[in-house]
């Protein structure tokens, strides 16, 4: 039987090498991790600009691969608190106007002098709901945990999101982010009660002045698959609207400048 004797540098030199490894294993593992504040600034620029815009929006609904009906509409985005929506098309609902106002929405009708208080899960089209239209305001939830994940032989970067209040239609969402680009590939949208009731498929991308903006959203029930509807938005311009038009009491008579 034979001793062997290992010399203490040879050992230190073995024990320098598996901790630079685990440093440089360690450092690649939480490259792709991001504090909340910077995934949700990240994924609420994709569909939006700094400061006070407006967007088009064209929301399709199918089923069995063929289009049922479609709506056109213009966004008027102040604030989180102060969004107009604008229905264009088809003829049967131009005229209509949707506002935020706060936490109320309200909706008016070309053929009534009343104003509606509506809710942001109530459908708008397809699966499309009224608060799909309007960017997440992500200061209504918390970042409750990212995790690396395999999802049908893909690889994502798992964000869970909790709402903070009981106001919002989803109370948790889950992001699938792409660990390549740290763009949202999938989100889940969960009921209180953990029901998921909406998957969103961000399709397509654009990119302006190097910045990517999401182009195409497709909305799938999970229980009817056969039924989903497509989201695609475009013409995001700067703007500033006066402040009277993001009023309920000037909601039915605002008049707008195109």
């Amino acid at each position: 039987m034979h001793n062997f004797l290992i010399q203490p540098s040879v050992l230190l030199k073995k024990w320098a090498v598996c901790v630079i490894a685990l440093i440089l294993v360690s450092g690649s593992a939480m490259a792709t991790e991001k504090d909340a504040s910077e995934w949700f600034k990240q994924i609420s620029n994709l569909r939006g600009l700094p400061g006070s815009f407006s967007f088009s929006l064209q929301v399709k609904s199918y089923r069995n691969d063929v289009e049922e009906a479609q709506n056109k509409l213009d966004v008027l985005f102040q604030s989180h608190q102060q969004i107009l929506i604008l229905f264009r098309q088809p003829q049967s609902a131009a005229g209509r106007r949707i506002l935020v106002e706060g936490d109320n929405m309200w909706l008016t009708l070309p053929s009534s002098k009343r104003v509606l208080r509506i809710s942001p899960s109530q459908r708008l089209l397809g699966e499309a709901s009224n608060g799909d239209v309007i960017n997440t305001n992500f200061a209504d939830y918390k970042l409750q945990q990212q995790q690396k994940i395999e999802r049908d032989g893909k690889r994502y970067i798992e964000l869970t999101l909790v709402a903070i209040n009981s106001l919002q239609s989803y109370q948790r969402v889950v992001y699938l982010m792409d660990p390549a680009t740290s763009l949202p590939s999938i989100s889940l949208h969960y009921t209180a009660s953990q029901k998921l009731i909406k998957e969103i498929h961000y399709e397509n991308y654009v990119y302006d002045e190097g910045k990517p903006r999401v182009e195409r959203l497709r909305l799938i029930n999970p229980v009817q698959q056969d039924r989903y509807t497509i989201m695609l938005l475009g013409k995001f311009t700067a703007k500033t609207f006066p402040a009277g038009i993001f009023k309920k009491d000037n909601l039915l008579n605002a008049v707008i400048r195109e």
